[in-house]
């Protein structure tokens, strides 16, 4: 009786890798932790300000100067950017890392378009009626002076309707005192009660039809029901 004898195959137990792949990971995590948290490889050296031309970026820099030698990871962006937000002629602000070094605060300024007047002192304010820069002793040239102070909902309606007034509008003033109590005086006399800024655009063209009619107090406080009079 015959039998067939096999050679048997030596079979190779293969190890798994995942374990030093896991180890190489943990330690290549840990280098990074180090050198973002404790090197001196990312420490923040330098402030970079961008997007100023009516305040200083030193100005700016400055509020930021708190970050100088702090490791560029813990630097605190939104505290950053809220405290550079509230200088006034700042509108907006975006704060970012620069790596490895920077940190890049970069500024949307506010744009005057008129001078608010209160208890004497002048404040430049913006297209929405807030103050676009520090108290000034006297008013730039160029820029019409509204009586009443900024930032406020009466100021808002105030520029509103400063905005929607055509050139040919000589104004002498213009007196809010809350939000629904704009009054516009002319140069040449006339005087034009607004109320609100609301529908600012419908209330300027109403009472430009009625300046044209040689009426010189008016009222478009309600543009559709407006009323006026001719002085005597």
């Amino acid at each position: 009786m015959s039998q067939t004898v096999r050679t048997g195959t030596k079979q190779v137990q293969r190890r798994s890798v995942l374990p030093w792949v896991v180890w190489l990971l943990m330690i290549l995590a840990g280098v990074a932790w180090w050198l973002l948290y404790y090197s001196q490889w990312f420490v923040t050296t330098e402030i970079t300000v961008l997007g100023t031309k009516r305040v200083p970026a030193d100005q700016v820099a400055a509020v930021a100067n708190g970050a100088i030698s702090q490791p560029l990871i813990k630097v605190d962006l939104p505290a950053i950017k809220k405290d550079v937000e509230a200088i006034a002629e700042v509108q907006s602000a975006t704060v970012e890392r620069g790596w490895p070094h920077t940190v890049l605060v970069t500024v949307t300024e506010r744009k005057p378009v008129a001078v608010a007047l209160s208890h004497g002192s002048y404040v430049l304010i913006d297209n929405r009626g807030y103050a676009a820069g520090p108290k000034i002793k006297n008013a730039p040239k160029g820029f019409t002076v509204i009586e009443g102070v900024a930032s406020t909902p009466g100021m808002t309606s105030a520029v509103a309707i400063l905005q929607e007034i055509p050139q040919k509008w000589k104004i002498d003033s213009i007196g809010v005192s809350t939000q629904d109590s704009v009054v516009v005086h002319l140069k040449n006399g006339a005087e034009i009660t607004f109320g609100s800024g609301e529908n600012a655009r419908q209330k300027v063209l109403v009472a430009t039809a009625l300046l044209d009619n040689k009426y010189k107090i008016i009222d478009v406080s309600a543009p559709d029901a407006p009323t006026v009079r001719k002085r005597q």
